[in-house]
């Protein structure tokens, strides 16, 4: 059976990555939506060739992932754009539960750090764009929430063990978060694709480092 050395993977998955940025650059935006859904299969298999054995979370994780960049195609409709929300909201609890392996006891200390400065963030963002979110108000704080928590844990791993994994695990959820903060802004106060390319590169850059931590530890090569 033809198997492409692994860092092939991780080389398609940057060729993916800075293709659908172009695309998203210099590309219709009918065009440009469809091509984001090619990031997540080239994200799989870099994962999947790195690792003797998947965790399942982080490949639902993904799989939700995914879902949820093909009903953003359609969220003109109201409808399709809830669902959308509801599957990327899905992909955050499944990377919460991959978490689970690196799990320790948190001291009050790293517990408050992660709780002041994500909550912070996500107050901040509320009381900005919440009058503006119709119909999709409960959603939007419900999975303001789920990433908020997800990103406090990342806090909390890092100060619980200061180093560079944990460090990229902290970069890469925020670089997420920020992704979803433009997309919000687009469909919600600009009501138009102001910001587009950025959404590529912090969707690719937020999945590549938090992928990478998940292949550090399950490789053996994670600092403590």
């Amino acid at each position: 059976m033809f198997c492409l050395p692994k860092y092939s993977y991780l080389a398609l998955f940057f060729l993916v990555a800075l293709g659908v940025t172009l695309v998203n650059a210099f590309c219709p935006n009918s065009i440009a939506i469809v091509s984001r859904s090619f990031i997540i299969p080239a994200a799989l298999l870099w994962y999947c060739s790195s690792v003797s054995e998947v965790n399942k979370y982080v490949v639902l994780a993904l799989f939700f992932a995914w879902l949820g960049d093909i009903l953003l195609i359609f969220d003109a409709k109201l409808l399709f754009r809830k669902l959308s929300v509801s599957s990327y909201l899905v992909m955050q609890v499944f990377f919460i539960a991959a978490f689970k392996e690196q799990h320790k006891d948190f001291s009050l200390r790293e517990f408050l750090m992660g709780a002041v400065l994500y909550g912070s963030y996500l107050l901040i963002f509320l009381m900005n764009i919440f009058p503006h979110l119709e119909d999709m108000k409960l959603y939007a704080v419900i999975y303001g929430l789920t990433i908020s928590y997800l990103g406090c844990l990342s806090i909390m791993f890092f100060f619980q063990s200061p180093n560079w994994d944990r460090f990229f695990l902290f970069f890469g959820v925020l670089v997420f978060s920020i992704r979803d903060v433009m997309l919000t802004y687009n469909k919600y106060y600009f009501h138009a694709d102001k910001i587009t390319f950025p959404i590529i590169l912090t969707y690719s850059i937020g999945l590549l480092f938090i992928l990478y931590n998940f292949i550090r530890f399950k490789i053996g090569n994670y600092e403590e």
